[in-house]
């Protein structure tokens, strides 16, 4: 079972965590309330899987982020979050973190997404990847081409996925293009490797302001 850290300073919002968690098959070993007592709970119980609140005082969650990804074996980090800001989203996301879920999302999106990034992929909520979408359309028509250029790197194959990469689990990619799923993590590992890029939800951003995302409908 999946041992996970929640980090969070509001006691109701950790209990409705946990319960989210247990229900969905992983182990909370423990729960801290302020980001600078990150790593002394990592040090302490070793967990595999943190999860984050960012708007924390007075160590918020993007400074954790960075702490805990400056470990010698840090484990994974998944911003949690009642905000919906693009702005912070990058910010965690820079800092080290595999994904970003809104705690507004549904509970039983949790456990997909949370095993992606086990599975070494990466967990991007819908709200969150709109935010992000959001901001770049903002950017200009050349932030757009930029971005089709980078895609223009990858293989069809790869593209496809790619494509379909946003809100979905491997096994969905696979199940929308009728391929296996160790085929859908071959190309997104071959498109991060060609775009330099070290997670999912960065191949999700690049599709949308492409113009090629297929997200899941509503």
């Amino acid at each position: 079972m999946t041992t996970v850290l929640i980090v969070d300073d509001d006691a109701l919002v950790r209990q409705y965590l946990r319960g989210i968690l247990t229900d969905q098959g992983f182990e909370v070993v423990a729960e801290v309330n302020d980001g600078g007592k990150v790593l002394a709970a990592v040090v302490r119980h070793r967990p595999e899987l943190i999860l984050m609140d960012l708007d924390m005082k007075p160590v918020d969650g993007v400074e954790a982020i960075k702490r805990v990804r400056a470990l010698s074996e840090p484990p994974r980090c998944v911003a949690v979050t009642t905000l919906e800001d693009a702005v912070k989203i990058k910010e965690a996301l820079a800092a080290g973190a595999l994904g970003y879920i809104v705690k507004s999302d549904p509970p039983e999106a949790w456990g997909n997404l949370l095993r992606d990034v086990l599975d070494g992929g990466g967990a991007m909520s819908k709200t969150a990847s709109r935010r992000i979408a959001d901001d770049f359309a903002a950017a200009g028509p050349d932030a757009a081409v930029e971005a089709r250029a980078r895609i223009e790197k990858l293989t069809g194959a790869e593209r496809d996925v790619v494509a379909y990469v946003e809100g979905r689990t491997n096994v969905q990619i696979g199940a929308c293009l009728f391929i296996s799923e160790h085929t859908v993590k071959s190309h997104l590992k071959g498109a991060m490797t060609k775009l330099g890029y070290q997670r999912r939800s960065q191949l999700a951003a690049l599709a949308r302001e492409a113009g090629i995302s297929v997200p899941p409908e509503p």
